[in-house]
């Protein structure tokens, strides 16, 4: 159960993070329209689908000891795909639950590391001013939005150097970093990463929104009116000298993104916009869709055992025909014990009447027996008359 759910839970991060990166496609064919979003939603949908599996039982259960017919699917509550995971035994679902609290654990020390050499940092930090805001100067660190509540603009010691419009460009992309929250998204997006470590899905929303958040955040800046052209050496020089690819924060370092949103920002107004604008809202929607549809996984409950067809099961005994003696339904020959089956007409049994007692029997077969007895017929149908029975029979009718 537990590495269907995982396998599945993956599938539908991957096709979400796959919409979102349609959807980010989209976006930027426009002028200030926010990409965060569209990766923020991604992640929030790959966390929601798991939990809605869990919350509804994780799909249909099939009955206690049993499995489906052949040929027959599984009922998916999460969705229509036709794949399921074959049963893993207890021992293999354990060590995967080991494995993903180990790795869990070990993200976590890792966030926290980072953390605490955070703190250590901040220690050597002395408040400075750069482009006519206070912010806090490090030797290391920056330029970065530190922080969840109330983050904190940090730059290197080196932006100093620059000249007056530079500062201002790259302490003004902080603090729009400090206005839209993006630190505390950043790091709620980071913790499903933590707690879920082992989703590809989940990671590549996480890298996706990181990005995003930069891209959204230039756009802001040059909406206050800053020239395009400068910022973009402004960030190419912050791209050069800056050394924080540890830091779980907004920041201008390589991780961040840099050379791509230097190219979106000098580029022109695409071409075929309205054409590709269609396409890509189809392939996002369309990924999304399949996301959607994503089967829960099923539960089976007890040992597996193979359950009879629909044909066999119409029968009182698997696969055995009806028996009727002088018009009364048996019990099915299979439920009879092995050694007592006789052979001679009809291989009878010894729970219905003996050889010698028997003054006819008529077997009936393929349509002939589903013309008169239906689709409990389907197996074949035996009918004993009994000497005693024919002999009341003979009696009537010479009665009359």
């Amino acid at each position: 159960m537990i590495a269907a759910w995982m396998l599945e839970a993956t599938v539908a991060a991957l096709l979400f993070a796959l919409g979102a990166a349609a959807a980010q496609a989209v976006l930027s064919l426009y002028r200030g329209a926010p990409v965060r979003w569209a990766w923020a939603a991604a992640m929030a949908a790959s966390l929601a689908f798991p939990m809605v599996w869990v919350g509804s039982g994780a799909g249909s259960a099939t009955a206690r000891g049993s499995v489906p017919p052949a040929g027959a699917t599984l009922p998916a509550a999460g969705g229509a795909l036709p794949f399921h995971l074959p049963p893993v035994s207890a021992g293999v679902g354990l060590a995967l639950l080991i494995a993903w609290g180990v790795a869990s654990v070990a993200f976590a020390l890792v966030l926290s590391h980072s953390l605490w050499r955070l703190r250590a940092e901040r220690r050597a930090w002395r408040t400075g001013v750069a482009g006519g805001t206070v912010v806090a100067l490090s030797d290391t660190l920056g330029p970065a939005a530190v922080g969840v509540l109330r983050p904190r603009i940090v730059v290197p010691r080196w932006v100093l150097a620059l000249d007056d419009d530079a500062q201002r460009a790259i302490v003004e992309h902080e603090r729009e970093h400090q206005r839209a929250r993006d630190p505390a998204l950043l790091i709620a997006a980071l913790a499903a990463v933590v707690v879920f470590p082992w989703n590809l899905g989940l990671w590549l929303g996480w890298r996706g929104l990181r990005r995003a958040i930069e891209f959204d955040c230039d756009e802001r800046v040059l909406s206050a009116g800053l020239d395009r052209p400068q910022y973009a050496r402004v960030l190419l020089g912050a791209w050069d000298r800056a050394r924080t690819p540890w830091l779980p924060a907004p920041s201008l370092t390589r991780g961040s993104g840099l050379g791509a949103r230097v190219e979106h920002l000098m580029r022109q107004t695409p071409r075929g916009r309205g054409m590709r604008t269609i396409v890509g809202i189809a392939m996002a929607a369309g990924l999304v869709l399949a996301a959607c549809e994503t089967p829960a996984p099923q539960r089976v409950a007890g040992p597996i055992t193979p359950v009879p067809s629909k044909a066999e099961a119409r029968a009182p005994g698997t696969g055995q025909p009806l028996v009727f003696v002088d018009g009364v339904k048996q019990a099915s020959m299979a439920d009879a014990p092995g050694d007592a089956a006789t052979t001679g007409k009809g291989q009878l049994l010894r729970l219905f009447p003996a050889v010698d007692a028997i003054a006819s029997v008529e077997v009936l077969k393929g349509p002939a027996a589903a013309a008169k007895y239906g689709a409990d017929g389907l197996n074949g149908v035996i009918l004993i008359t009994t000497k005693k029975a024919a002999a009341a029979a003979a009696k009537t009718g010479a009665g009359r």
